[in-house]
């Protein structure tokens, strides 16, 4: 059985097909399976150089209290599920949201002062479906799978990790982290 593409794909095998192979020739197993790696492992690549997701997904995190706003981790935030403060409902009018920047402020007052105090579930990311990656996400996958795919396939095994992350000893493609800048989270913390 071959590889199948994850959740958090940010491009279609059939759309990395189409970009590398640009005639209509016959391809083996294989190679569709060492191509569906390669996507899988950009995907991820791209999501741990933007520091955030680009496929909407849900997150359940606790946070430290003692402040009047809490950074989550993911951005930008789609939608807030739930928020509990030690264990107690916050409702929704407790609360602000700053869904680009990813910050929960407490309304009128401060977060519990306690660690790991304030639990948040909340769906986070760009792009609902792959469908809906922006294209110029869509366009910095398609020349870092085929950078990598260029590199010939005695590289895959020193490329691809049987799981399809990506591990290259190079840094991420020149053109690559220049689409990709805009979308960097700086991480900012609040005292």
């Amino acid at each position: 059985m071959g590889a199948e593409l994850i959740s958090e794909a940010v491009i279609t095998a059939q759309e990395a097909w189409d970009h590398i192979f640009k005639d209509t020739g016959n391809r083996s197993p294989d190679e569709l399976d060492a191509l569906t790696r390669i996507v899988n492992g950009v995907s991820q690549a791209i999501e741990q150089y933007i520091l955030g997701p680009v496929r909407t997904r849900g997150f359940d995190q606790t946070y430290d209290g003692g402040t009047e706003r809490i950074f989550v981790r993911c951005r930008p935030v789609v939608s807030v599920a739930n928020v509990t403060e030690a264990g107690r409902p916050v409702p929704s009018n407790g609360y602000y949201v700053y869904k680009a920047e990813g910050i929960l402020r407490r309304a009128g007052t401060r977060w519990l002062d306690q660690p790991q105090a304030v639990q948040i579930s909340y769906t986070a990311g760009l792009a609902a479906t792959v469908q809906d990656v922006p294209a110029d996400i869509k366009m910095a996958a398609l020349i870092w799978c085929h950078d990598i795919w260029s590199s010939g396939p005695a590289n895959f095994s020193n490329v691809i990790t049987e799981g399809g992350s990506v591990i290259r000893p190079q840094k991420i493609p020149a053109p690559v982290a220049q689409i990709l800048g805009p979308y960097r989270t700086l991480w900012v913390g609040a005292v």
